[in-house]
């Protein structure tokens, strides 16, 4: 069984790569919106989930970060060569 103690996750909106930058601009500002009112802030924290929300740039660092990190794990293990 595999220990993953000390992980977290996290919820995210992707869009395909060659996405115009107005179509991301506009999905980004939104989330910031969303992500600041209380309605929404509530129901997650409700479901256990802090609710942090990250610029593009910052977010494609997490996500990068986030698979170096278990590309790592993975390979520790012996699951991927």
């Amino acid at each position: 069984m595999l220990d993953l103690a000390g992980t977290h996750h996290f919820f995210g909106i992707f869009a395909p790569k060659g996405t115009p930058d107005a179509v991301v601009k506009k999905l980004s500002d939104v989330m910031a919106k969303v992500s600041q009112e209380k309605d929404y802030r509530d129901k997650m924290h409700k479901m256990g989930t802090q609710v942090l929300f990250e610029e593009t740039k910052a977010f494609e660092k997490t996500v990068n970060l986030y698979k170096e990190n278990l590309q790592a794990f993975f390979k520790e293990e012996g699951l991927v060569k």
